[in-house]
């Protein structure tokens, strides 16, 4: 019989649980966060090429916190649209690596972050720019059918974050900036080489 932490992280993963209810389980049952370490293995961690890397995609955000997957997830805000994705992914990839056979679903309610994805805007970020995403895409009809509905969430998004063009490609994880509850105008950014700098 496998562990209570692991039955609990299958569930969140299988979309049997909703974040929000994983996250109660987080706070019940301190040890899901030590499984999760647990099958983060020493060659995963020094291996950027490692197949799980391209199931998970969060190489960069677990590298900055040190592999430390708590304090990553909790650096990009746990309630976040990247918080939420980045703790899927990073589960969803661990388990399927411990566990072959194991097949994830993908939660709908990480169809911010997808939708984010699918339009060339990832670049957006940060717990207090996720209220503003959300807010936006509330106001789009529901009416509008897939492609209209990308469409209009790009350009509604586009305005809302003054994008003209050009979006920052941060040497971190995405945090867009929110002064007095709108998001900053992106003006430019330094390269040392192809890194960004700031």
């Amino acid at each position: 019989m496998e562990n209570r932490a692991i039955e609990t992280i299958k569930r969140f993963v299988t979309g049997k649980l909703l974040h929000s209810e994983f996250c109660v389980e987080l706070y019940l049952q301190p040890e899901i966060w030590n499984t999760l370490q647990a099958f983060l293995s020493e060659e995963m961690k020094y291996t950027p090429r490692h197949p799980i890397w391209g199931k998970c995609g969060c190489y960069q955000l677990l590298e900055t916190n040190a592999f430390k997957i708590h304090s990553a997830i909790m650096a990009v805000g746990i309630e976040s649209i990247y918080g939420q994705t980045a703790l899927h992914n990073i589960a969803s990839a661990l388990l399927e690596t411990a566990f072959p056979d194991f097949k994830r679903k993908r939660p709908s309610e990480l169809h911010e972050m997808e939708l984010l994805d699918s339009i060339g805007l990832d670049c957006i970020g940060r717990k207090d720019a996720d209220t503003v995403v959300i807010s936006v895409l509330e106001g789009i009809p529901d009416t509008f059918d897939g492609k209209q509905y990308k469409r209009e969430a790009k350009r509604r998004l586009k305005k809302a974050f003054h994008m003209n063009g050009k979006k920052p490609d941060w040497v971190q994880e995405p945090e867009w900036p929110i002064v007095n509850g709108e998001p900053a105008q992106f003006v430019e950014q330094s390269f040392n080489g192809e890194r960004p700098i700031n």
